[in-house]
């Protein structure tokens, strides 16, 4: 979205938790999936959500690292339809551990914890020419911001990934809310 008010989109039926940020870079667009409300939600009890899983099962597990969530990222991307990955073209994944410094800094984020995924480069929208030196479209991914996430919600690490990367493709098309939730709906 350029310039104007911040896009709102609903990362599951019961929150409204993310806003699209209003920014653009100077020499690459950059927009981003960011957290407005990092409030812990437990159930009226007062406890936390039950998964299931007993403690064995995860006594030996480590979080999930870079490679993890790629992996869940290149199986969502390979589960969208086949028409929309063949019009993406040229986009690049890049799983990082937290945003940088100068990402941060530019979106005016309270936290490095505070956005989820990020697209950076020209939308379909804004493609004419390639420039020279022009570096291809990317999305990334920041692990620790996925993983506090996931760690504070009762969703699964697979449809949080998912949702991220379908958010920031649609950047890459210009879809509005209701076609990225239409697109996570047939791939869910």
């Amino acid at each position: 979205m350029e310039g104007g008010g911040a896009r709102r989109h609903r990362l599951c039926p019961c929150h409204d938790e993310h806003r699209q940020a209003p920014y653009r870079g100077a020499d690459r667009g950059r927009r981003g999936l960011v957290r407005t409300d990092r409030a812990r939600r437990w159930p009226a009890s007062g406890d936390p959500p039950v998964s299931g899983a007993t403690p064995a099962d995860w006594e030996g597990r480590m979080a999930p690292g870079l490679d993890v969530i790629e992996a869940i990222a290149i199986k969502a991307y390979d589960e969208l339809p086949a028409e929309f990955r063949a019009l993406s073209g040229e986009i690049r994944f890049l799983i990082a551990e937290f945003p940088d410094d100068d990402v941060v800094k530019e979106m005016a984020l309270d936290s490095p914890f505070d956005i989820l995924g990020l697209f950076e480069g020209r939308g379909i929208g804004d493609l004419g020419s390639p420039v020279t030196g022009e570096l291809p479209n990317r999305i990334l991914l920041y692990r620790r911001p996925i993983l506090d996430y996931w760690a504070e919600h009762e969703e699964t690490l697979g449809s949080l990934v998912s949702h991220v990367l379908i958010h920031e493709i649609g950047h890459h098309f210009g879809l509005s809310d209701e076609d990225m939730e239409a697109l996570e709906d047939s791939v869910a």
